[in-house]
């Protein structure tokens, strides 16, 4: 969906309706405002007893509610870390596919792609170290570049690994990135994996490879089930020099995290000063200003004020951001209150961010926990 097809899977729906055929919808994100139509149209359908109909979508706020009410809902999420990525990245492959023509250059050049697209995934995990922000990675990258790499060894032997890095990072993957610090990275990532010195040092048995991201020794072979081997003896946890970042990126992470739990007083004032000043234009108390005219034209519109987002960005639609706003600001002032002088049980679904939290706990605890251990030290020596 998202393409114009919304008349052909109307049109589709109502044909495996009456033939009580299965239809999949996929990608309902991207159309929320045609979704009404989808329901209207179901409302009125009379299928046969075997038809059914599958809908996929990522998590979006405008998704229709009555339309997941009446559904079967079924959540699907990857399990994280680069092994887990690049076995399903095997998965999707068939033997066939790996073993094309016994090219052991190929088999090889394949692997590079599989590690190249699970880094890229897997480093949005170290935002804002890895990635400055969310990229949508997907598997259509994966299948774009399969198709280039697959068509790179049906010509000539002179391999032009210009031309891949120029289509991965101008029209495949990085068509997805719009920072400059971030393309850097990703035209990094090309030249580190393919090239012909890379390439062409994985030929000989059993050499390490020492320009990997890890280093490992790959099969002298074409067959899936030696790289499955390879990718199964790998670490069940990541190391950051998988993706090329410190050793200490996860502990960076966490402060940065741990920094940002904090009492919501700037998006607090500015949300009350500003409606303050819109409630005295309404009044006549006050003139009408630019920033209260901007105000006033954003909340008619149902849209949240710019000026409120930049404090705090939250949902799109003005009273869930102030319900939000305000459950958030309750949920740390609970947790203010208990001074940790007890176990306190809270929802931290209020707070900005759980993870943050989650470690401002552990830091409270632990200082704590020290201060007993050196008090009791202190009584049991009788100093």
């Amino acid at each position: 969906m998202g393409q114009g097809q919304a008349d052909l899977a109307i049109q589709t729906l109502k044909e495996c309706a009456r033939n009580g055929e299965w239809l999949c919808l996929k990608n309902l994100h991207l159309v929320t405002s045609w979704l009404p139509v989808l329901e209207k149209e179901l409302n009125t359908l009379q299928p046969q007893p075997n038809f059914r109909l599958w809908l996929t979508a990522e998590v979006h706020q405008k998704f229709t509610p009555i339309l997941l009410q009446s559904s079967l809902k079924i959540t699907y999420e990857a399990p994280p870390g680069l092994k887990k990525n690049l076995l399903r990245t095997y998965e999707s492959w068939t033997p066939e596919q790996i073993n094309k023509k016994g090219n052991l250059s190929r088999a090889h050049s394949l692997f590079c792609l599989a590690w190249f697209h699970a880094v890229c995934q897997e480093r949005r995990n170290y935002i804002p170290q890895g990635w400055t922000k969310f990229y949508e990675f997907s598997l259509s990258d994966l299948r774009a570049g399969f198709d280039i790499i697959d068509g790179l060894f049906e010509g000539s032997k002179d391999f032009q690994w210009e031309f891949v890095h120029g289509l991965f990072e101008n029209a495949i993957y990085g068509g997805r990135v719009d920072n400059y610090f971030d393309m850097r990275v990703l035209r990094s990532y090309l030249e580190q994996l393919f090239n012909s010195r890379i390439i062409g040092s994985l030929n000989a048995r059993g050499r390490k490879m020492t320009s990997f991201p890890h280093l490992m020794s790959l099969p002298n072979s074409c067959s899936i089930l030696d790289y499955r081997n390879i990718i199964e003896s790998l670490p069940e946890d990541d190391k950051p020099d998988f993706f090329g970042l410190p050793a200490n990126i996860a502990r960076s992470s966490q402060r940065i995290i741990s920094s940002q739990v904090r009492l919501p007083r700037e998006s607090n004032h500015l949300v009350h000063q500003s409606l303050a000043s819109l409630s005295k234009v309404i009044r006549g108390t006050s003139l009408l200003s630019s920033e209260v005219q901007r105000l006033a034209s954003a909340l008619l519109n149902q849209k949240c004020p710019v000026s409120w987002q930049s404090k705090w960005e939250g949902p799109e639609d003005p009273l869930q951001y102030l319900r939000s706003l305000v459950a958030r600001a309750l949920a740390i002032q609970v947790i203010l209150k208990s001074h940790f002088t007890s176990i306190c049980w809270c929802s931290v679904t209020g707070c900005f961010l759980q993870e943050g939290q989650i470690f401002y706990y552990l830091q409270a605890v632990n200082r704590k926990l020290l201060v007993l251990t050196l008090i009791n030290t202190v009584l049991s020596r009788g100093i």
